[in-house]
């Protein structure tokens, strides 16, 4: 069967979408401390979804100076997983709120939660195939 619909290009493998980290790197990043990756990550995946509803509520309330603030702090957490598109897609809505152009923000924050979430999928695989005991 086909799938109805394929939104990203990286949205192809298991027919689930996907993020794929360079481990190396990323673990370089959090200076080869997996403890401290692990409550990186937990901290991301407490902090992420009240983020993306602020981001929601700023819109919808035309509140750009708020969109610009969330969706920077949300950049900023997603850069330290190395999580590119994201970030990009993070940054396209700062850049809307510092501009105050709200036109297409709500397509671009629905394109953000999905990017995040296959983040937050990616991050939680990770630490589970990470964890031996």
């Amino acid at each position: 069967s086909t799938p109805a619909r394929n939104e990203s290009p990286a949205v192809h493998e298991n027919s689930a979408p996907t993020v794929t980290f360079d481990t190396s790197s990323l673990l370089k990043a959090f200076d080869h401390d997996w403890e401290f990756f692990a409550e990186a990550v937990d901290m991301f995946l407490e902090d992420y979804p009240p983020m993306v509803d602020e981001i929601r509520s700023a819109i919808v309330e035309s509140d750009t100076e708020r969109l610009r603030r969330q969706a920077h702090a949300l950049k900023g957490m997603l850069g330290n997983f190395q999580a590119l598109d994201a970030v990009s897609t993070a940054r396209e809505l700062e850049e809307m709120g510092r501009d105050r152009r709200i036109d297409d923000a709500e397509a671009t924050a629905a394109k953000l939660a999905v990017e995040v979430e296959q983040v937050k999928t990616a991050l939680e695989n990770l630490l589970k195939g990470s964890k031996h005991s």
